[in-house]
């Protein structure tokens, strides 16, 4: 009986499996939309076989479709309002425009460690050619010390750490770069995700008395929610690039859901601020693979690394790069 009764349950397992894998991508994004939440985590469960313990952040993603940032907003009369994307490049437009060119700015720059490494450096070029940045800092808990020195403590800290040395950018640290929110040095806020500070009550504070905050984010949290123009981003599982282990590894991301009602990856939306900057002409990092190329030439720690060639082990960065020499 015991037999018969584990051939039944295994078949029961067996067939929505099977049926599920067979689900073409936009068949998919059609489930998750329509909120399918078990055949999409299903599919996603066999795509990504749960090889890194970080994927289980998108079983949140796909389980909990309301939280998904699908739109544009902007606030008016302090309610946050839908926007069309062609809505909110003007307001983007607006609000940067006085950043941009200019010798001394009270914007500040702050980014999550949940992002792909080329996010990062995709919004370093900007403000290394478009934008001044008053303040930038690394948006994570402070490093605990180890036996082997400081551990980032965020999912892709490593990767930020790796970026702002290749593009010799003091990190001001999160409580810095709120206290200078706090008073009155920086003015202006631009958050690259925003899973830390909208689980510090200090941040939240201070982001409720910042006027003018711009939220690149993918969920509605009490951190976006405060922001006065939110762009939709899209989540770990919607994009491609790279990130680096705490074991400094390189490692692929290999998205595998198509980007959710619209929402665009952070090459699209480093793509898309150049643009309305008025630097359409002069922007050609249009990829995750070019913007790797390019933060190959301010380090090297990523010399001779081939990203096309990174395969599921990943590569270990011979150079330590908080021990070596980043701008070879």
């Amino acid at each position: 009986m015991t037999e018969v009764l584990a051939t039944i349950l295994g078949v029961l397992l067996i067939i929505p499996v099977f049926v599920v894998s067979c689900i073409p991508a936009n068949a998919l994004a059609w489930l998750i939309e329509n909120k399918q939440p078990v055949v999409a985590i299903y599919h996603f469960w066999i795509k990504q076989e749960w090889l890194h313990k970080e994927k289980f952040r998108d079983f949140h993603l796909i389980q909990d479709v309301d939280s998904l940032i699908k739109s544009p907003h902007h606030r008016v009369d302090g309610e946050l309002v839908p926007l069309s994307w062609t809505e909110a490049r003007e307001k983007l437009s607006e609000r940067l425009t006085s950043c941009a060119g200019t010798d001394e700015s009270g914007l500040g720059l702050g980014f999550s460690t949940e992002l792909s490494t080329e996010c990062v450096a995709a919004f370093m070029e900007l403000s290394k050619d478009l934008i001044e940045v008053g303040s930038f800092a690394i948006l994570e808990e402070p490093q605990g010390v180890t036996p082997d020195g400081n551990v980032p403590s965020g999912f892709n800290a490593r990767g930020c750490e790796l970026v702002f040395e290749a593009y010799s950018t003091y990190d001001e640290g999160a409580d810095n770069l709120r206290k200078n929110l706090q008073n009155g040095d920086i003015t202006q806020l631009i958050l690259v995700g925003t899973d830390y500070v909208n689980q510090d009550p200090d941040w939240l504070s201070t982001l409720s008395n910042t006027d003018n905050v711009i939220a690149f984010a993918s969920e509605w949290d009490d951190a976006s929610r405060k922001a006065d123009l939110v762009i939709p981003m899209t989540g770990y599982a919607e994009q491609d690039g790279t990130f680096v282990s705490k074991e400094k590894t390189l490692q692929r991301i290999n998205g595998k859901l198509p980007p959710l009602g619209g929402r665009k990856t952070p090459v699209e939306l480093a793509t898309l601020t150049a643009n309305v900057l008025g630097a359409s002409d002069q922007w050609n990092l249009r990829n995750w693979q070019s913007i790797f190329l390019s933060l190959t030439q301010h380090t090297c720690v990523l010399e001779n690394i081939d990203p096309s060639s990174i395969d599921s082990e990943g590569v270990l960065l011979e150079r330590a790069f908080s021990d070596a020499d980043v701008h070879g």
